[in-house]
């Protein structure tokens, strides 16, 4: 999903100075390769490895920001639940990036690289003014998500109810 890259771009930051704490949720397949990669930057106090949880939204609630770093997203639901938490998403560019980000409005959408990773997150650390940027994109997007949730909702209500000539 990326994760070396955002290790890249944290080293990055750590590079220029810049205090920051990055919180990985969930275990997988690499999580082995990535506390090696970790280790190996030498980022132990910057990058915490938290267990997978049923629920990751208190994770969310004190965040500066959600970064997807992925190579390849479908339908970024992890952004999408960000978003609904108010909370400001970077990430990188993807099919599925662009269609839950609304092609950047609800959302910053960088270059493919821990490089501008890494400067979007430098910005949203160290610049209030582009961090109410995209706060504010980011209210639009859980106001855009939450709308369209209930219209699904409305929807699923129509095709289940009874209906009158059965």
């Amino acid at each position: 999903k990326g994760l070396d890259r955002l290790i890249k771009a944290a080293r990055l930051l750590k590079d220029c100075n810049i205090l920051f704490k990055i919180i990985i949720v969930g275990n997988g397949e690499l999580e082995h390769d990535i506390r090696e990669m970790i280790t190996a930057y030498d980022l132990i106090n910057e990058v915490y490895m938290a267990p997978a949880v049923p629920n990751p939204f208190p994770y969310f609630k004190n965040c500066i920001s959600y970064v997807s770093p992925s190579y390849t997203e479908s339908f970024g639901l992890a952004m999408q639940e960000a978003l609904c938490m108010h909370v400001p998403v970077i990430a990188c560019d993807t099919p599925g990036t662009r269609e839950v980000l609304k092609n950047g409005l609800f959302g910053e959408i960088v270059e493919p690289s821990e490089y501008a990773l890494a400067d979007a997150m430098k910005k949203c650390i160290l610049d209030s003014d582009y961090k109410n940027i995209l706060c504010k994109k980011a209210d639009n997007g859980a106001d855009y998500w939450d709308k369209w949730v209930s219209i699904s909702k409305e929807k699923l209500e129509t095709l289940l109810s009874p209906y009158p000539r059965i």
